[in-house]
């Protein structure tokens, strides 16, 4: 039977339809509506208004959401972040990947994007063309109707970017190549500064994308891709305002990309780490978490806690943890006890519901 349904996979019988998938509270209203249906008592609308109010209200909830959310996504050893806006106009800077046949954008990303919202995003960025930063990006980009792709402009000859490139033709998908001193407009004062790279070097890493997310004025996250190396001292060199509440670690956290003097310049109240579980990079690196630890600067990762979502209320509102797993993982312990992530003022941390 699966070998069946592979052979119509491959020869295009079985496409994946995207659509807004429910939680519990949809699901209960949908067998509460079949039961009504055939109930001898049909003419008692109000148990059929109940079934409809239950699988409208969680699609509702979504777009009735204000403020502004960062979101890890749990993609694995690769990085896909989200960006809702005040708006509720999204906005997915990479889409995590792995090589083979393993489709991170249908498996992975494509359900977080779904759960309760339909599929539709706004923009897609790509930090560099890496596959596991783009390799996911695919297949949102065949089902999920961006309105524009963005990125340094870079290619690689791999297969997942000619099926990218293929996917932004065939769905005349607006596209834009970002230099630093370019920003993007997500809506009611929500925008992304490029702040690198002002020029390609051929080196992907040290080209990638690194951005700054701000609400009206506020630097609210450092995302900065995989830069390392000579990118990184290009970006230190500029006079550019890296301060920010949250850094994304460049790079999943390697020693590779340790800078100090990024930590000092950002001076983020937390940091983040998107990498994988038992992973044989082991990110973040050592030296990395011995640095965040020196600045008390609390170190989450997605590995060690699942996806990680940040979220301002409003533009004068406090930062807003929430955290797919509640407890962090005994490596993590330690260091996440020693700076003291629950007790901090500007901050709360809350756990996802199962």
């Amino acid at each position: 039977m699966i070998e069946t349904l592979r052979l119509g996979d491959e020869a295009g019988l079985a496409p994946t339809v995207a659509g807004a998938r429910t939680g519990w509270l949809g699901a209960a209203g949908y067998w509460l509506f079949c039961c009504w249906l055939v109930s001898p008592r049909r003419r008692n609308l109000l148990p059929g208004a109940l079934a409809l109010a239950l699988l409208a209200a969680p699609v509702a909830s979504g777009w009735l959401e204000r403020g502004v959310e960062v979101r890890l996504l749990d993609v694995g050893q690769g990085q896909a972040v989200l960006v809702r806006g005040p708006d509720g106009g999204r906005t997915l800077i990479d889409g995590g990947g792995f090589p083979g046949d393993f489709d991170v954008g249908e498996a992975l990303v494509a359900p977080a994007l779904l759960a309760d919202r339909s599929p539709r995003l706004q923009r897609v960025l790509l930090s560099h063309p890496q596959v596991d930063h783009g390799g996911g990006l695919a297949w949102v980009a065949e089902h999920f109707d961006p309105e524009l792709f963005a990125s340094t402009g870079q290619t690689s000859d791999t297969r997942f970017m000619e099926r990218l490139e293929s996917a932004l033709k065939s769905g005349g998908i607006s596209t834009r190549r970002l230099r630093a001193g370019d920003k993007l407009d997500l809506g009611r004062g929500l925008r992304l500064e490029a702040l690198h790279p002002a020029a390609l070097t051929g080196d992907l890493n040290a080209d990638s994308l690194v951005l700054r997310l701000l609400w009206n004025g506020r630097s609210l996250a450092l995302l900065p891709g995989d830069v390392e190396g000579e990118g990184l001292k290009t970006l230190l060199r500029r006079e550019a305002n890296l301060s920010a509440e949250l850094l994304v670690l460049p790079h999943h956290g390697s020693d590779n990309s340790l800078s100090p003097a990024l930590y000092d310049r950002a001076d983020p109240r937390v940091a983040a780490a998107s990498c994988g579980y038992l992973g044989r990079f082991d990110f973040p690196g050592p030296k990395v978490r011995a640095a965040m630890a020196r600045r008390g600067v609390p170190l989450l990762t997605t590995a060690s806690r699942g996806e990680l979502a940040f979220r301002w209320q409003a533009p004068d509102a406090p930062l807003e943890i929430r955290t797919r797993l509640p407890a962090p993982f005994p490596r993590d312990a330690c260091q996440i006890g020693r700076v003291g992530l629950p007790s901090r003022p500007w901050f709360k941390l809350s756990a996802f519901s199962p």
